[in-house]
C-alpha cells in the first residue's frame, strides 16, 4: 500500500522513516539526495492504514459517562475521523509527539522568525455548535490554545508557525454539539451520521525526527552541517537561477528559502536594517515627515514598579517591569528573572527572560527573617521592537486612549513591541506600547507612568501601555527654529544667543539656549557703508579737480608760447595751427614752463596807453600799433 512520504518499509515489513540524507516521495523507496541539495525533513501524513507511531487517541470526560467506547480517532484510509457513539461532554484528544526542531540557521542564515510549520487540512460535519481545538505544548509554557473553530466548518487548511524552539506536542480536540434546540430539530440526522471532526492531512516541517518528502537545493554554498542558501538579507533569484541577491536597504528576509525579492520584508517605521536579519533602532529616531529625535543617552533598561495588589488571602504582591527601549542594535537587555523553582503547567512556567520589555511578579517576604522577596512569573510582554511612529495604531496594535494627546498638542512618539508566542488568553500574543512624550520640566531622563484606568499597564492582559515624560521626548531643533538674540559688542567680539522654542531641544543638549560669538565693530554697519561710500566720492571729485587743473595749465602755457613766440616779428602773431601741446611742447612745460619776464613785456604790447613808473623825469612812451585785417590775430 502507498506508505506517507518520508517512510519507507523497513524490516518485518513496518513502516519506518528514511535513513538520514535519504527522501521518498511515498511511492517509491528512499533515495540518495542529489548533490548541492539538503533533505527536508519532517512529519508528512496523509494515508491513515492506522495511526503513527507518534500519534495517540484518547477520550476524556468531564462527568466520567461521556465516553462509551475507546475509539476516539479511527484512521480511514484517506482521513482520520473523530469516534462515535460517545456522549456530548466527552472531548476526543489526538495527539502528535513532534519533539524538537532543527535550528533555523541551518536552512537560513537571517533572522529567526519561524523554527518550523505544522499545517493540517480538516473538515467539521456538525448539526449543532460541536467545536474543534488545535492546542499546543511544551516544555516551557506547558499547554496553550492555538485555534479553535465552532459549528459546520467546511474544508480548509490551516497553518500554524513554532516561533520558539523546544520538544512539542500538538494535539486536536473535539467535542460534540451540546443538548439544544437545534440538535433536537436533527436527531433524525444524528441517526444517520453523527457530528464528527475529519482531518484529511498534517504535515510538520523541519523537525529532528522524521523523514524528508523532497531535496531542497542549496544555492551558493553548502555546508557537511545542512543547507545555507544565501547570506544573511539575501533571496534567491528564482527556482531555476539559483543565484543569491542582496535585498534592498533596510529590509530582512523571513524565509527558509526565500524566492524572489517579495522575500525581502520592509522593517517599520523608524527602524532600518543594515545585516539583513533583523530591524532595530539606535534610539536616534527620524520620522518621515522630517523630525528628528534622540533618546540614546537614556538609561538602557528602566524598571517600573506597579501598584501594591492582594491575593484573597490577604498577601501583599505586585508587578515589576523592565523596559529596554532600544535595546542593544536590537537585542533586548531588560531581563527578568525568577528565584524560585516550581512546577506549574501553565503560560508562566519560563525561568530567566530576556526581551524589550518583560515583567516579574514580586511577593515581599512575609517573615521579618528573611528579607529578599519572592520573584516569580516572569513573562515576556514584548520580544522585538516593531516601529517608531507618531501614529496611535500599528500593525493592529492601538494606543491606549488615556495617553494620546489632546486637541492643539503636538502628537507623541510612540514605541510598538509585539511577542508573537500565543497563550491561553492571548491566542495573538501580547503587545506594548510605550508613549514617548516631551516635557521639559521633566529632565532628560524622565518618568514613566502607568495609566490611571488600568493600575497594573494593562486593561485586558494582552496589551500594556506606558507613558514616558521626558525632555529628550522632544524634537530636535532645527535650523530656522531658533530665535536669535544679539548681545553687545565688547573689545570686537559679540555674543549670539539662540533660543530654541518650547518644542524642540537643540541636538546633543536639553537645554533651552545656545550661545555663540562673531566679531564685531562699535560703528554700525549701516554707518560704516555710508561712510565708505563718501570717502569714495571724494576720492573721486578730487581726482577730477586735478585732472581739470592740469589740462587748463597746458592750455594756458600753449597760450602764452604762441604769444611769447611773436614778439619778435613787429608784433605780428601767425596764427595758430593748434592749440594741442607737441611732444617736446610737454616736456618743457612739466620742467618749468616760461619766462615770467618776457611774458610781462610781451603783455605790455597790448596796451595802447603809456604807464608811468611813478618817477620823476622817468617815463614811458607808449606806441600805437595799426593791425590791418590781415594781421589780426586768430
Amino acid at each position: 500500500h502507498t506508505l506517507n512520504p518520508g517512510m519507507h518499509h523497513g524490516s518485518r515489513h513496518m513502516c519506518d522513516y528514511c535513513p538520514p540524507g535519504n527522501y521518498s516521495d511515498g511511492y517509491k523507496e528512499c533515495q540518495d539526495c542529489p548533490a548541492s541539495t539538503v533533505p527536508n525533513y519532517g512529519f508528512f501524513f496523509k494515508t491513515w492504514q492506522e495511526l503513527p507511531s507518534n500519534m495517540a487517541s484518547r477520550c476524556m470526560s468531564l462527568q466520567g459517562w461521556g465516553c462509551r467506547n475507546a475509539t476516539a480517532w479511527k484512521a480511514a484510509g484517506s482521513y482520520i475521523q473523530s469516534g462515535q457513539g460517545h456522549g456530548e461532554d466527552a472531548y476526543l484528544i489526538l495527539s502528535l509527539d513532534v519533539g524538537a526542531f532543527r535550528r533555523q540557521d541551518v536552512f537560513f542564515g537571517g533572522r529567526t522568525t519561524a523554527f518550523g510549520t505544522v499545517s493540517f487540512t480538516f473538515e467539521l460535519d456538525c448539526a449543532g455548535l460541536c467545536e474543534l481545538v488545535f492546542m499546543s505544548s511544551n516544555t516551557k509554557q506547558g499547554v496553550s490554545v492555538v485555534k479553535s473553530w465552532t459549528g459546520r466548518q467546511e474544508k480548509q487548511h490551516y497553518t500554524h508557525y513554532v516561533q520558539q524552539n523546544d520538544s512539542y506536542t500538538f494535539s486536536w480536540a473535539f467535542q460534540r454539539s451540546a443538548n439544544d434546540a437545534a440538535s433536537s430539530r436533527s436527531n433524525r440526522r444524528r441517526q444517520q451520521s453523527e457530528d464528527s471532526a475529519i482531518i484529511y492531512d498534517i504535515h510538520v516541517t523541519n523537525t529532528v525526527r522524521g523523514g524528508a518528502e523532497k531535496c531542497i537545493p542549496c544555492p551558493e554554498g553548502s555546508e557537511a552541517k545542512g543547507c545555507i542558501p544565501c547570506g544573511p538579507g539575501q533571496y534567491i533569484e528564482d527556482r531555476e537561477n539559483l543565484v543569491c541577491k542582496q535585498c534592498p536597504a533596510n529590509t530582512y528576509v523571513t524565509e527558509r528559502l526565500p524566492y524572489g525579492v517579495s522575500s525581502c520584508k520592509s522593517c517599520g517605521p523608524g527602524l532600518r536594517s543594515e545585516n539583513g536579519q533583523a530591524c532595530y533602532s539606535d534610539c536616534r529616531v527620524y520620522l518621515q515627515q522630517g523630525d528628528e529625535f534622540d533618546f540614546h543617552t537614556l538609561p538602557p533598561y528602566l524598571e517600573v514598579r506597579g501598584r501594591k495588589l492582594f491575593t484573597a488571602s490577604g498577601t501583599q504582591y505586585y508587578h515589576v517591569f523592565n523596559i529596554s527601549l532600544c535595546g542593544n542594535e536590537g537585542k533586548p537587555v531588560a531581563a527578568c528573572g525568577n528565584n524560585v523553582t516550581y512546577h506549574m503547567q501553565d503560560e508562566f512556567s519560563g525561568d530567566n527572560v530576556r526581551s524589550q520589555v518583560c515583567r516579574s511578579t514580586i511577593v515581599p517576604s512575609q517573615q521579618a527573617d528573611i528579607g529578599s522577596p519572592l520573584a516569580i512569573q516572569s513573562v515576556s510582554l514584548g520580544d522585538e521592537l516593531i516601529g517608531i511612529t507618531t501614529r496611535p495604531s500599528y500593525n493592529d496594535i492601538d494606543v491606549l486612549k488615556e495617553f494620546l494627546p489632546g486637541p492643539g498638542q503636538k502628537p507623541d512618539v510612540h514605541f510598538f513591541y509585539y511577542s508573537a508566542t500565543p497563550t491561553q488568553a492571548c491566542l495573538k500574543g501580547r503587545a506594548t506600547t510605550i508613549t514617548m512624550r516631551c516635557d521639559k520640566n521633566a529632565g532628560a531622563n524622565g518618568s514613566v507612568a502607568l495609566p490611571t484606568s488600568c493600575p497594573d499597564g494593562t486593561c485586558d492582559g494582552c496589551s500594556f501601555h506606558f507613558l514616558w515624560r521626558t525632555a529628550l521626548a522632544c524634537r530636535i531643533c532645527k535650523p530656522d527654529d531658533y530665535q536669535v538674540v544679539k548681545g553687545e559688542c565688547v573689545s570686537g567680539v559679540q555674543k549670539l544667543h539662540y533660543i530654541s522654542p518650547q518644542g524642540c531641544i537643540p541636538r546633543g543638549s536639553a537645554a533651552d539656549t545656545m550661545t555663540r560669538t562673531q566679531p564685531c565693530s562699535v560703528i554700525p554697519r549701516q554707518l560704516q557703508i555710508i561712510i565708505a561710500i563718501g570717502v569714495g566720492l571724494g576720492v573721486l571729485l578730487f581726482g577730477l579737480l586735478v585732472y581739470f587743473w592740469k589740462k587748463n595749465r597746458r592750455l594756458e602755457y600753449k597760450y602764452m608760447k604762441l604769444v611769447q613766440s611773436s614778439s619778435g616779428k613787429d608784433g605780428e602773431l601767425p596764427a595758430a595751427e593748434s592749440c594741442a601741446i607737441e611732444e617736446d611742447e610737454e616736456d618743457h612745460f612739466e620742467n618749468g614752463g616760461y619766462d615770467a619776464k618776457n611774458s610781462k613785456g610781451l603783455l605790455q604790447k597790448f596796451r595802447t596807453v603809456r604807464i608811468g613808473s611813478g618817477k620823476s623825469g622817468e617815463g614811458h612812451h607808449f606806441e600805437t600799433i595799426h593791425l590791418t585785417k590781415g594781421e589780426m590775430v586768430s
